[in-house]
């Protein structure tokens, strides 16, 4: 996606002059990151629930009722059901927030 993004600066920039008769929209797709877009995360060896929840829920407040949804919602992913006992390899159901899907951080930028 970066050469794309490259791509699409290096036309505008290279067509002419740097006054721009129209505005022009960049549209950065995220999906590449450690989680699928729905709403999934395949755990890697050193992770932690509290290292998985800040990334997928940074602006959240009350993380505690947040590890119980995830360990309940995913017990194969923990041994005896303790969020300190995460298995690596295993794919967790990350709830959304809200109702909403989950935020992949895709950006739209303006120029």
């Amino acid at each position: 996606m970066k050469t794309i993004t490259s791509a699409v600066i290096f036309l505008v920039l290279g067509l002419g002059s740097a006054n721009a008769s129209e505005p022009f929209v960049v549209l950065q797709n995220n999906s590449d990151s450690g989680h699928a877009s729905s709403g999934s995360y395949k755990v890697r060896r050193g992770d932690t629930l509290a290292k998985i929840v800040a990334h997928f829920y940074p602006n959240t407040t009350g993380h505690a009722a947040l590890f119980r949804q995830i360990v309940s919602d995913n017990p194969h992913a923990f041994l005896r059901m303790n969020p300190n006992m995460l298995l690596a390899g295993k794919v967790l159901k990350m709830p959304t927030m809200g109702g909403s899907a989950l935020d992949r951080g895709d950006d739209i930028y303006f120029f």
